[in-house]
């Protein structure tokens, strides 16, 4: 069916689709400080025709390797980094859409790599050159899901670093000897896992049958207690947290 111009509907639609041209994406950025506690935003100038639902995703990409690592659920275009982005970069994948689905090439830009935040790093450090080092944290003993929020489950453990092993210890009562829950080295399967819901929770996994979730009392300690265990694991045993942390002897 023709319309007043002589132009049909199918004439009107690819003329249309020709005149917004194909969705790209330009001058694509990642903006944020480059430490591992920012906060990163990418930004880029959109053009042809209105814009639909863009893709965005979040990778990790080891400096000197072509692999990128997928980073789960990171799909908007603000990324807050964590202590498992030091000593890599950041990449965001941008792949353009326009409104009527057409999709547009995608486009990849990297941040530098990532570097432990200043004061954060002289903490571990000094904690390092001591090569022993015991943090206070918290231990949930109740994780079943029908546990009630606040009804006092946590028990206090001493978790005990050094520069070959990782011990995490019951404290002492009136009633009772300390005892020892977990120890082990830093030799593999062993890591350290942490919660992107949970800033105040860390995993420590020495391998299947012997892990242990800790709480502590901020980020901040978090990411120095994670730090310092993945430093000396770095320095003393070659594993595979050797590109996760980069530290000057």
């Amino acid at each position: 069916m023709e319309n007043s111009s002589g132009h049909t509907a199918v004439d009107d639609c690819i003329l249309a689709c020709c005149s917004s041209g194909i969705p790209r994406i330009d001058k694509l950025e990642i903006e944020g400080r480059g430490f591992h506690t920012n906060l990163y935003a990418v930004r880029g100038v959109y053009s042809g025709g209105k814009e639909g639902k863009s893709r965005i995703q979040w990778l990790r990409s080891m400096v000197g390797s072509p692999d990128l690592i997928s980073i789960p659920g990171e799909t908007g275009r603000m990324y807050e980094a964590n202590v498992d982005d030091v000593g890599y970069r950041l990449v965001a994948l941008y792949t353009p859409f326009r409104e009527d689905g057409v999709e547009g090439q995608p486009v990849s830009v990297s941040t530098d790599q990532i570097a432990v935040e200043p004061d954060i790093l002289k903490e571990v450090k000094q904690k390092l050159d001591l090569g022993s080092v015991k943090f206070e944290a918290l231990c949930d003993k109740d994780r079943s899901p029908k546990k009630v929020p606040g009804l006092g489950s946590l028990e206090r453990r001493i978790l005990e670093v050094n520069r070959k092993r990782i011990k995490v210890v019951k404290p002492g009562s009136k009633t009772s000897f300390p005892t020892t829950e977990i120890r082990g080295t830093y030799a593999p399967p062993f890591h350290v896992e942490l919660f992107r819901n949970d800033q105040h929770r860390i995993r420590i996994v020495v391998d299947s049958e012997n892990e242990v979730d800790l709480l502590v009392q901020t980020r901040h300690l978090r990411d120095v207690v994670v730090l310092v265990i993945r430093g000396l694991a770095q320095r003393f045993n070659s594993t595979s947290l050797n590109t996760l942390l980069k530290i000057e002897n």
